[in-house]
């Protein structure tokens, strides 16, 4: 599911750049593009549905996700999954591959609106598993963009945490 969100995100990230064309050639641009804040919200359909929102901040390959219960940090090179009431932190390295390689998600990703201020889609591959309907809304620039974190520093936590890094 994360997956899902991040790829939806970076999507998100690609078009507020307002960008003509084809998702590749949006893509091409992301690198240039400054922070860009939104709402979301978004429904993984199957045979239980899963629906979850949060709040996203955006830049290059770097994001912050949060959704009330897990909170997602990347600098484009490690990656803390941070679960506040379980106590648990998981990093990964390796950044975001997705991000980067999000060209190769062009076949999947169908856009149905977009606004300047909102974007309705939907990410759908049955050789991934994804069937998920995705919506941003509240899309702005972050002014600030230096005072934005996309990474979790683990060292302020206490003894009661389980810090699990796969780096």
């Amino acid at each position: 599911m994360k997956k899902t969100i991040i790829i939806a995100a970076t999507l998100l990230l690609a078009i507020s750049a307002r960008a003509q064309g084809s998702l590749r050639e949006i893509i091409s641009v992301i690198r240039g593009i400054g922070t860009v804040q939104c709402d979301y919200s978004y429904t993984a359909k199957g045979d239980i549905p899963v629906t979850g929102k949060g709040v996203a901040v955006i830049s290059g390959d770097k994001y912050h996700l949060s959704d009330g219960s897990i909170d997602t940090w990347c600098d484009g090179v490690s990656t803390w999954t941070v679960d506040r009431a379980g106590k648990e932190v998981v990093i990964t390295g390796g950044g975001n591959p997705l991000i980067t390689n999000l060209e190769d998600y062009e076949s999947i990703i169908h856009i149905y609106s977009f606004d300047g201020k909102s974007l309705v889609c939907s990410i759908v591959s049955e050789a991934q598993g994804l069937n998920v309907d995705f919506k941003a809304e509240n899309i702005s620039p972050v002014s600030d963009a230096a005072d934005q974190a996309f990474s979790f520093d683990v060292s302020a936590l206490g003894s009661e945490w389980i810090i699990t890094d796969l780096r």
